[in-house]
């Protein structure tokens, strides 16, 4: 599903990532910034970081990070459409739904996506024969 920029902009204003993470994780302010233990992976000293002035987390232990749709696609195992629908209901905000235009998009895009395959695949064949030995 396509979502213009200005959706997924509005979508991200309407959920702050402090709001959202403490819903998941005990954190703390300390300083400009809020602390915790990680979601992500085991650990007793807080590394994870959220930043509600920049909107975005990161934790020094794994390298996590991202704003507020990233952090529910990792901590829910959701793809971004998942994500940003789950969001937009949390402040309710209704999603355009599909219509012909984004269905254009869409399969124009995996036509695109298609034949770039086929091109790897080209190349990719003709890099390994006898004959692109010496280009390989």
């Amino acid at each position: 599903m396509y979502y213009s920029n200005d959706i997924i902009d509005e979508v991200r204003a309407q959920n702050d990532i402090v709001d959202v993470i403490s819903g998941y994780v005990k954190i703390k302010k300390r300083g400009a910034n809020y602390t915790g233990l990680c979601p992500f992976h085991s650990e007793k000293t807080p590394s994870f970081s959220v930043s509600q002035g920049k909107q975005l987390f990161h934790c020094f232990g794994c390298n996590a990070g991202g704003d507020v749709i990233s952090f529910i696609m990792q901590y829910e195992n959701y793809s971004f459409s998942e994500a940003l629908n789950f969001l937009a209901k949390r402040a309710n905000i209704q999603l355009p739904e599909s219509n012909e235009s984004n269905r254009h998009i869409n399969d124009e895009r995996n036509t695109i996506l298609q034949i770039n395959k086929e091109a790897a695949k080209y190349f990719y064949n003709n890099l390994i024969s006898e004959e692109g030995k010496s280009g390989l």
